[in-house]
Order: C-alpha cells, then sequence, then structure tokens
C-alpha cells in the first residue's frame, strides 16, 4: 500500500491526473449540451491537440526549477497545459 501511496503521490503521476482530469471535465461540459461522446471519442476528435497538451504539460514540468516542484504544481501544469490548449484550439483560424 505504501508503494501506491508513492507513486500516486509523484508529481509525474500528478501532472498526468491533472491532464486527464481536464479531459473529463471537456467531456461533461460538451455532454451537457446534449452531444453524446465518450473520453476516448473526445481524444480522437482531437488527437493533435491533445498531443499539444501532453507536450506542453511535459515540456513546462522539465522547464520547472526543481525546487519549485511539488505535488500541486505538478497537477496544476498538467490541468492548465490542457487548459490552455484548448483555449488555443477554439480560437479561429485566419486565412491569409
Amino acid at each position: 500500500m505504501a508503494e501506491l501511496t508513492a507513486v500516486l503521490q509523484h508529481p509525474v503521476t500528478l501532472l498526468f491526473i491533472g491532464l486527464f482530469l481536464h479531459l473529463v471535465k471537456k467531456v461533461v461540459e460538451i455532454r451537457q449540451s446534449g452531444q453524446e461522446i465518450g473520453l476516448v471519442g473526445y481524444v480522437k476528435k482531437r488527437p493533435y491537440l491533445t498531443i499539444s497538451a501532453l507536450g506542453g504539460a511535459l515540456a513546462a514540468y522539465g522547464l520547472m526549477p526543481a525546487e519549485q516542484i511539488n505535488s500541486l504544481t505538478a497537477f496544476g501544469l498538467g490541468y492548465m497545459a490542457n487548459s490552455a490548449v484548448d483555449a488555443i484550439g477554439r480560437a479561429p483560424i485566419k486565412s491569409t
């Protein structure tokens, strides 16, 4: 049990949990609007944004000074990376 607790409290685990929970939040919002979509369907519809969120979260984690990384900041990095990519993905694409 101590090993499981250690894994769940590790910052990298919490980074991925933050990413996952933001994905779940977005799926719930879409479902509340009346559209039927699951988590896998949501990710399949936006594969590049999902990969971008993952890459952004890992990059932010890697760039953050080690003394500032803890469970809360790692969770926040994952959640906010996905949130930022969603905001970018909603922006209209301008043609030149």
